[in-house]
């Protein structure tokens, strides 16, 4: 497949995912009020759509020749669907961020949206990979042996790396909280 054609059936399929969770946000999760509860259906919905399309892509050949052939700016289209869930869960929490008054919102509310990107990211992409195993006639202790074998495998030098870096990106966004809310404080 060519990757013109790709990149714009790919833009396709995502601009209808994306149009179908916001239609969906839109005219029912509004209607509910709790926030938790919202969230929790607006994210469901969003992985059943994600697995719904791996599903098709194991059988049906041209959309897994698709996300196989589709790159937007170099990063595989795979990677931008496992995305989409994390990026959702901004508009899911974003209400309450505004409706706190935006950069004036209180720190938490910054910190449960990147908490919610996070895990939405990891959970979409290790969902994917357990389902996938799961759905090609793997056994659960199979899953749980390579898991395993997986953890022990694990330079975990890098992962306190990973922990330090996470830890430097909420000390950027809790200094840059300080700084709005100063200069805010200052400004009345």
């Amino acid at each position: 497949m060519n990757h013109g054609i790709a990149f714009l059936l790919g833009g396709l399929l995502l601009f209808v995912w994306m149009g179908i969770l916001w239609a969906f946000k839109e005219l029912c999760l509004e209607k509910i009020k709790s926030g938790v509860l919202k969230y929790s259906l607006g994210m469901m919905f969003t992985y059943v759509i994600l697995f719904l399309i791996y599903v098709a892509s194991e059988h049906y050949l041209p959309l897994k020749t698709l996300l196989l052939n589709w790159y937007i700016v170099g990063v595989p289209g795979g990677i931008i669907l496992i995305l989409v869930p994390a990026f959702y869960s901004i508009f899911l929490i974003g209400k309450g961020y505004v409706n706190e008054g935006g950069k004036k919102a209180p720190f938490r509310w910054k910190l449960k949206m990147m908490t919610s990107v996070f895990s939405n990211g990891f959970l979409a992409l290790f969902g994917l990979m357990f389902f996938s195993f799961l759905q090609r006639s793997g056994t659960f202790s199979e899953l749980v042996a390579l898991i395993q074998e997986t953890a022990q495998s694990i330079n975990w030098g890098w992962m306190l790396a990973f922990v330090a870096w996470c830890g430097l990106i909420v000390l950027i966004v809790w200094l840059d909280h300080k700084k709005h809310s100063s200069k805010s404080k200052h400004k009345e």
